[in-house]
């Protein structure tokens, strides 16, 4: 079969925690010739977390409290220098300005891990319970933060005011009008409010997170505002496989517009090590339910239930420590290199590997020495490239970038049906690489067979094997790598293996020495930085290994 390679983010969060809209990851793929991204938010942040911080009790006379399970919240100074005291069950803000144009003070909630954000898709209300006294010119505004917004990724902002309204001029910003409340208590329905057309086109819509929320005064010409705060708390109706259905319509609506096609998963991110879910089928996992006490043994179960597959992410990221030296890195690789190839990885089909700036303290060829390491062991696992990216002016055009192309049959049409990427997800069709500079279109094969391939040759067959590398219009100044078990091969400027048209198309010989040999090609730009990743071709010359080599990836030599 012929197949084309698509390129798309596999490790994007948005929609649920505070940083990137779903539309702002959208219009970065899109600038970059994307047409496929992969939202995989945390899981454990989809629902009712085990110890939210969704409330505040004034009455207790402080602005921090530290006495929640492994963290604190409360309010911290946001703008200018209000003042502030607590009584009669109160906090008390006062602040005055004698500018001409308003100028803001006042607090920001604030909570360990941000553990009170939460998306506009789970019907997002937020209850106040204030009385506020106008002396002259002031205002009472509670502003709600809320995600990036393209195209300068600046983040939304939602202000409702008590008080004169004035015309916004700061990007993404909207305000809406309070009506003074008898009782003193005002209720925000966010989710409600940014669909409203007016507000919409302002600050986006239901792709939204709340990120934080600002109780301020503003004040010109002399004037005084005073505010005593007495309540406030947060409230949501949809969580967990609910809210994640909602995000995928909302994903697919704002797709539609943008172009862009998207797969909304999660990271499986309070049950053992992360892992994302990368079948869009298998519910999220109500840790709710399960008393937020779910074992990564459990999770996998979950998934393999469901017939989905799942990614083992970051896998140096319990080793994180400063300082560490090479042979004590090298020791962590060689351990749980040992540890992957007796567990089989615990089932995952596919593995961080591409993080070209390094990851908790170990670099890309510690990555790579790991991968081709259980390579070697008889695990034949996907690699793909990660960004991670919580933000959408983060891991994109820079830094830790890398995403991955992934094969779908050559005549498929857009968009291409998630079963066929999840099929060359399994079976380890894919390469991966800095979508900046990777323009064109790479690939590795052997004779016919594609990367990912497992190629049986016998026993004691050592005859060697041909191998074919192509590169569309590489820059001349690129460097080729060729990898075989672990090691540089050989290593070339691309420009010396140019043909005619500048394309790049060389044949090269491997002899298979080892029970299982690891071959891939790597690829850098003229300053060093690794741009381009191949999966494997591997090959299997002990018949011991025949039951370990999964069906999809196959092939008799």
């Amino acid at each position: 079969m012929k197949y084309a390679y698509h390129p798309m983010q596999m490790h994007l969060h948005a929609g649920h925690q505070p940083g990137a809209s779903i539309e702002s990851h959208m219009y970065n793929a899109k600038t970059l010739g994307m047409q496929y991204i992969r939202i995989t938010s945390h899981d454990s942040r989809t629902g009712p977390i085990a110890k939210p911080c969704n409330s505040f009790d004034f009455s207790r006379g402080a602005l921090v409290y530290e006495d929640i399970p492994r963290g604190s919240c409360g309010w911290e100074e946001q703008f200018g220098e209000p003042s502030v005291v607590f009584e009669d069950g109160c906090m008390v803000l006062s602040a005055s300005s004698d500018g001409v144009v308003y100028t803001a003070s006042g607090y920001g909630f604030k909570s360990s891990g941000k553990r009170h954000t939460v998306s506009l898709l789970s019907d997002l209300t937020l209850t106040f319970g204030f009385s506020f006294e106008a002396i002259g010119d002031a205002r009472f505004v509670l502003d709600v933060r809320m995600s990036q917004r393209a195209p300068d990724h600046r983040p939304a902002h939602l202000r409702y005011v008590l008080g004169e309204i004035t015309s916004a001029d700061t990007p993404h910003t909207a305000e809406i009008p309070l009506i003074p409340s008898e009782d003193g208590l005002y209720r925000l329905h966010l989710t409600e409010d940014v669909q409203r057309a007016d507000v919409r086109e302002i600050v986006g819509g239901l792709d939204n997170a709340m990120d934080s929320v600002a109780v301020l005064i503003e004040t010109k010409n002399g004037g005084r505002g005073v505010c005593r705060l007495s309540r406030f708390t947060i409230d949501t109706v949809y969580g967990f496989d609910d809210v994640v259905v909602r995000q995928r319509e909302i994903a697919e609506e704002v797709g539609r517009r943008m172009g862009v096609k998207p797969f909304v998963t999660t990271e499986i991110s309070a049950a053992g090590q992360h892992k994302n879910c990368y079948a869009t089928w298998v519910p999220v996992i109500n840790y709710a339910e399960h008393g937020y006490s779910v074992t990564q043994a459990e999770a996998i179960a979950h998934v393999q239930k469901y017939g989905g597959i799942f990614s083992y992410n970051h896998p140096f990221s319990a080793y994180k420590k400063d300082g560490m030296s090479d042979e004590t890195k090298n020791f962590i690789v060689m351990r749980t290199a040992a540890a992957f190839i007796a567990s089989k990885v615990w089932g995952a089909a596919l593995m961080e590997v591409g993080f070209v700036e390094g990851r908790a303290g170990f670099g890309l060829k510690e990555y790579l020495r790991l991968w081709d390491l259980i390579g070697m062991g008889g695990v034949f696992i996907t690699g793909y490239g990660d960004s991670d990216s919580h933000y959408s002016d983060k891991g994109w055009f820079s830094d830790q970038n890398f995403a991955s192309w992934i094969a779908a049959p050559a005549d498929a049409e857009f968009p291409v049906a998630e079963m066929d990427f999840i099929d060359s997800m399994k079976a380890g069709r894919v390469y991966m690489g800095d979508p900046v500079f990777l323009k064109n279109p790479v690939n590795l094969t052997c004779g016919d067979k594609p990367m990912g391939a497992v190629l049986t040759v016998g026993d004691r067959d050592r005859a060697k094997r041909t191998l074919e590398f192509t590169a569309e219009q590489p820059d001349p100044d690129w460097t080729v790598r060729l990898i075989v078990n672990g090691e540089c091969m050989q290593e070339f400027r691309a420009g010396d293996m140019l043909n005619g048209a500048g394309d790049l198309h060389i044949t090269f010989d491997v002899r298979p020495t080892l029970p299982v040999n690891v071959v891939r090609a790597e690829m850098y730009n003229a300053d060093g930085r690794c741009i381009m990743l191949t999966n494997p071709i591997y090959f299997v010359r002990t018949a011991e290994y025949a039951d370990m080599i999964p069906d999809e990836r196959l092939y008799d030599d």
